[in-house]
């Protein structure tokens, strides 16, 4: 809640996390996570993109 609130200085902050995922490769999310919001929204449309979540 407080990310939400505070959202401006968050955004100001991106660089710091871009620079930690680019030094440090953390794993992210994997497609079995996104496959399974389909169980409960069966009629979305879910592309799978080789591409990491902060792509710059």
């Amino acid at each position: 809640m407080q990310l939400l609130q505070d959202y401006y200085n968050n955004v100001l902050d991106y660089p710091l996390w871009q620079a930690y995922l680019r030094q440090y490769q953390p794993a992210t999310f994997i497609a079995a996570g996104a496959l399974a919001y389909l169980r409960d929204v069966p009629n979305a449309e879910l592309n799978l993109l080789d591409a990491g979540h902060f792509d710059v």
